[in-house]
């Protein structure tokens, strides 16, 4: 089981890192994905996270028609463990070399998003000045810090994947079966 957890595990990296893939290997496109905006950027990413860690579903599944007999929620839940991790390790190192290789650009739009956003909010200018600042204070970790970096990388797609991992044990576990005379 565990082999085949890796193989959807890499699938699944693979699968949730196409849009950074993407941003990489078609520069003449920026365009197009800019004038998207940030936010519709954000509900295309989770869209893609949430197919591609269907793959949990799919390894829980296959384990429940391959074998006959009950099948414990921590086995499953270890099993949707390993494909989330190690489709955060491919999610995480294809995003490092991506922005280590011009993705500072698609990082310059989303932040520019985010200060637009705060910029334009109804808050008070003492709270608008404040938020700017610790704003401005992450961008600075997060170019200058590359396990800053990592690690912010890992909290957008870990806990979609730990979700997964929980939900799909809690549906697809196979209690044993007792039988009364």
């Amino acid at each position: 089981m565990k082999n085949r957890d890796y193989v959807y595990g890499i699938a699944c990296g693979i699968f949730v890192s196409i849009g950074m893939i993407g941003w990489w290997l078609f520069p003449s496109q920026h365009g197009r994905i800019i004038e998207l905006g940030t936010s519709m950027m954000f509900v295309l990413g989770l869209m893609v996270m949430i197919l591609g860690y269907m793959a949990i579903v799919v390894a829980h599944k296959r384990t429940r028609m391959d074998e006959h007999g009950p099948i414990s929620f921590l086995r499953l839940f270890k099993s949707g463990l390993i494909i989330t991790l190690v489709a955060t390790v491919i999610y995480v190192g294809i995003w490092m070399i991506v922005y280590n290789n011009g993705g500072t650009e698609l990082m310059d739009v989303i932040q520019e998003g985010h200060l637009a956003r705060i910029r334009e909010s109804g808050l008070a200018d003492e709270l608008k000045e404040v938020k700017l600042a610790d704003h401005e204070k992450f961008i600075e970790n997060y170019r200058e810090n590359a396990l800053y970096r990592m690690w912010v990388t890992t909290l957008e797609v870990f806990p979609v994947g730990l979700a997964y991992s929980l939900l799909s044990a809690l549906v697809f576990r196979r209690k044993k079966q007792t039988f009364f005379a």
